[in-house]
């Protein structure tokens, strides 16, 4: 523009595929979440800013600068290309091997590392036993379980699942798959579940105050004791009366 142009004669109006996406007008409106400054426009400058683009975005954006009578555009085709290199940030590789008895409660592990700042939206966790989905939690997609992980524990690397009265058909290998964009690695974790004592309930042990019974031979002890301290304590009778007597 030559130089002194008015702004309240100037409109900026951008689309993509031929569908509004910001129109800005001094003396009508400004129809966008941003403001386009006066010092862009001053400068002969009127951007559009996309946060966090998606594949949806990409397409035709056409930017229609409109003073007085005269107009111009602007194209720019903007693309949306997945990167091809793979993230080295998942580390996971482990064994765990878990005994537990019918009606217990017992967590399964699953243990990973990531770098720090990595995104929870591109995490899967996918728990298996026997190759059977037991649980899948996907947070762009959906959480298959009766328990949902928390992103504290996914934050440091956790991944458990939680098992509740446990019974021997529980027993098999159970696979914590971890997945990160476009790499992934299990956890494996055998459960073992023992058997119950023959009543059914687990072993104790007494802790009560009943005497020991009484052993025959101890029985006969007691009695010569008894005797041999009635004899003494005759004999010194009989010496206490001699004594005075005399």
């Amino acid at each position: 523009m030559d130089p002194g142009f008015d702004l309240s004669e100037l409109t900026v109006h951008w689309l993509k595929d031929e569908v509004t996406k910001h129109f800005s007008n001094k003396t009508c409106c400004n129809i966008s979440g941003y403001k386009i400054s006066e010092e862009d426009l001053q400068e002969g400058s009127a951007p559009l800013p996309l946060i966090n683009v998606q594949v949806k975005d990409a397409g035709i954006y056409r930017c229609t600068i409109k003073y007085k009578a005269m107009e111009g555009s602007w194209i720019t085709t903007l693309h949306i290309v997945k990167s091809t290199q793979e993230p080295t940030s998942l580390r996971i590789n482990g064994t765990e091997s878990v005994t537990a008895r019918p009606g217990d409660n017992v967590t399964l592990p699953c243990r990973f590392e990531m770098d720090p700042g990595f995104e929870l939206s591109e995490l899967t966790v996918h728990w298996l036993k026997d190759e059977v989905t037991k649980s899948f939690s996907n947070k762009t997609c959906c959480n298959i379980s009766g328990y949902g992980i928390s992103e504290g524990d996914l934050q440091e690397g956790s991944a458990p699942l939680p098992l509740i009265n446990v019974q021997e058909k529980d027993a098999g290998i159970y696979t914590c798959t971890i997945k990160y964009k476009a790499m992934e690695g299990s956890w494996i974790t055998t459960l073992h579940i023992g058997p119950l004592t023959t009543t059914g309930q687990p072993t104790s042990t007494s802790t009560g105050t009943m005497p020991p019974p009484v052993v025959p031979q101890y029985r006969t002890l007691k009695l010569g004791l008894i005797l041999g301290a009635l004899a003494v304590t005759g004999l010194v009778a009989a010496f206490v009366y001699i004594c005075f007597k005399g």
